[in-house]
């Protein structure tokens, strides 16, 4: 005869097997998170940019250096955002048609061609 286990027998077993987890982190400390020379190589880039971040006691140059950082953070975003999205909506649009849009010929020679070739009247 099978009996369901009391539901305090399951929460001070599912504790006690995370102080366990604890313990044993807090035993390996001092070799596993203390030497930095031991840090995946993945992890290099995130490392050093905290460090430089927070490196120092005073607190105006941290301010100066996360302030810094967004600077350099926008600038990538614009430089990389820009010709992402911006740039080939705008060589979609043909000025030349824009200007001139009584002519089917001056379309035609101006206007871009869709993906089955036909010419396409920019509006």
């Amino acid at each position: 005869m099978v009996s369901k286990p009391n539901v305090g027998v399951g929460i001070f077993t599912l504790i006690g097997s995370q102080l366990m987890g604890y313990g044993l982190g807090g035993i390996m400390r001092s070799f596993l998170v203390y030497p930095t020379y031991i840090v995946f190589p993945n992890l290099l880039p995130t490392v050093q940019l905290f460090d430089a971040l927070h490196r120092g006691k005073k607190i105006m140059m941290q301010k100066k250096r996360v302030k810094f950082f967004w600077f350099i953070f926008i600038g990538i975003f614009v430089w990389e955002w820009f010709p992402e999205y911006i740039a080939p909506t705008l060589t979609g649009i043909s000025i030349f048609c824009l200007a001139n849009q009584d002519s089917a010929w001056f379309t035609r020679i101006f206007g871009g061609l869709d993906f089955f070739l036909y010419p396409v009247r920019n509006v």
